[in-house]
């Protein structure tokens, strides 16, 4: 839900009470007084202004009624930034954890998403469950990073939200919506335990993405906290129920290759990263680089055993593609590392 969107249609809304339920009157409505009051509240909240947030509260309006604008105040006051209202509204108990009608969204996943954090501590402070999901399983604590919050991230994992949770038909995790942010939301993620070798349902982990786009520093932090550079057995264990097993995503090294990442490859590599190793109609890392005439890369591999004479699946080899697409040096390259392994050298 866009901040600022409560109440767009207020047809008959005034700033005084009475003046608002004359003319909900004269358009033909039956609003009642505890109706109109209501409706103040919530316009009042979203524009952030207490007086009259503090005047309604003590006439009595509802705080949380949301049948008008589909939403509550507390939500349309967390959304917009207003603490002090926020704090108002919590005084005269609004519900903490209230959903909007439209999207499920609570005060918190909002505040969280705007990156307001005083609006989120005083929410989670008087109790507001971290771990409640909006539409399509969106935690705070994913939509605080998507937007690169560092300090509501921080906030919110301090308040033990899940770092694991998954969202989103790819069951993904906030691990892997952080890779296209900041080094430091990973890092402050991989502080509080997230799982650097989940698997979402295209069989994407953490690392492999950071590859694909080239991120060394986040390639770095991954390996670093221990993040498994080559597919093995023990995770596809962890692929989420229902990923589709024919769905596999490439090697964090083909991804790196694929992309033209020469510095990432070379950290993938000395961390053992093994060229072999690739997924089901995927070419291998060497005969992606020698298609694609990177003779940098296809140094790399050679030099880390990269098997010069295997075949894919659709019968082609390093060598074949490297002729059939002009790539003269790496033709050299592979000619001479060829001649070697007939030599035993």
């Amino acid at each position: 839900m866009k901040p600022g969107n409560f109440g767009r249609h207020r047809y008959c809304q005034a700033h005084r009470l009475t003046v608002a339920v004359l003319v909900a009157t004269a358009c033909g409505f039956t609003f009642t007084l505890a109706n109109a009051q209501s409706d103040n509240l919530i316009s009042a909240s979203e524009r952030g202004d207490l007086p009259a947030v503090n005047a309604l509260l003590k006439s009595q309006a509802d705080v949380n009624d949301h049948k008008s604008y589909q939403t509550t105040a507390l939500i349309a006051a967390a959304s917009n930034g207003h603490l002090e209202v926020v704090k108002a509204l919590l005084v005269a108990k609004a519900d903490v954890n209230a959903r909007s009608e439209v999207r499920g969204d609570t005060a918190l996943l909002l505040a969280s998403a705007n990156g307001y954090l005083e609006v989120v501590q005083a929410l989670l402070g008087a109790g507001a469950d971290v771990n409640l999901k909006g539409v399509g399983g969106l935690t705070a604590l994913i939509a605080a990073l998507r937007n690169d919050h560092l300090e509501v991230v921080r906030a919110l994992l301090a308040a033990k939200a899940d770092v694991d949770a998954r969202w989103d038909v790819r069951n993904r995790t906030a691990l892997m919506e952080a890779m296209h942010g900041h080094l430091e939301v990973v890092r402050a993620l991989l502080a509080a335990g997230a799982d650097v070798n989940a698997i979402d349902g295209t069989g994407s982990t953490a690392l492999m993405e950071a590859a694909s786009t080239g991120r060394l520093p986040m390639v770095q932090a991954l390996l670093a906290a221990n993040a498994a550079v080559n597919i093995v057995p023990a995770a596809w264990q962890k692929r989420p129920a229902g990923a589709r097993q024919h769905s596999i995503g490439p090697t964090a090294l083909t991804a790196a290759v694929s992309g033209g990442h020469a510095d990432v490859v070379q950290a993938l590599l000395a961390s053992h990263a093994d060229p072999n190793v690739r997924t089901r109609d995927e070419y291998a890392p060497l005969t992606i680089a020698s298609a694609k005439g990177r003779a940098d890369l296809v140094r790399m591999l050679l030099t880390t055993k990269a098997d010069v004479n295997a075949v894919e699946y659709d019968g082609s080899t390093a060598l074949s593609l490297a002729m059939q697409n002009g790539r003269e040096e790496v033709v050299r390259l592979l000619t001479g590392a060829t001649a070697a392994v007939r030599a035993g050298k």
